[in-house]
C-alpha cells in the first residue's frame, strides 16, 4: 500500500542508514506518530550500543581472547 507523503519529519542528526527512513512522512497523524516513535526508538538503540562500544574495546585488551569480539 503506497501512502501519500506530505508531513515532513524534523531534521536531526542521524547514522546514514537512517536517513532515508527518518526522512518518510505521512499524510494521516497517527502513522506519522507511530513511525516517528520507531525511528526516535531506533535511534536511541544506536546510541546505546555506540555508548557501549569503547568500554567494551578498553575491557577487551585486558582479556585474553580480545580477537573474538
Amino acid at each position: 500500500m503506497r501512502t501519500p507523503t506530505r508531513v515532513v519529519l524534523a531534521a536531526r542528526a542521524v547514522p546514514p542508514a537512517m536517513g532515508t527512513l527518518a526522512s518518510r512522512a505521512f499524510d494521516s497523524p497517527v502513522q506519522q506518530i507511530v513511525f516517528q516513535e520507531y525511528v526516535d526508538s531506533a535511534r536511541e538503540a544506536t546510541r546505546r550500543v555506540a555508548d557501549l562500544e569503547d568500554p567494551i574495546r578498553t575491557a577487551a585488551k585486558d582479556w585474553s581472547l580480545p580477537p573474538g569480539i
